[in-house]
């Protein structure tokens, strides 16, 4: 891995380890007969939807954790290309199939 790749990997690691609170999921509103009735959580786990009731008292927490899941993901996706370009280089997928 050249200097260049290990600085940014080591930049990107501590920009995660800067993430206090990581909450996976979207929050939106819940609607009760056409009115907003409070906030909910809704994320996928093992396979199925599943939605949490946030009382209003978490709801700039969970909001920030959520935002951080966001933050974190796209991190973790700089690291996949950081290693993808130790492994491949600048080599391109060359696909069997031609367009």
């Amino acid at each position: 891995m050249s200097n260049t790749h290990q600085t940014h990997r080591e930049q990107i690691i501590s920009k995660i380890n800067a993430l206090d609170l990581v909450v996976e999921g979207k929050l939106s509103e819940r609607k009760s007969r056409g009115k907003v009735s409070g906030i909910k959580l809704q994320r996928f786990r093992n396979g199925k939807n599943q939605t949490i009731h946030i009382p209003s008292t978490l709801v700039d927490l969970v909001q920030e954790g959520t935002e951080n899941y966001q933050k974190m993901k796209s991190l973790f996706r700089e690291l996949v290309l950081i290693g993808e370009e130790t492994v491949f280089g600048d080599k391109q997928a060359v696909s069997k199939k031609s367009p």
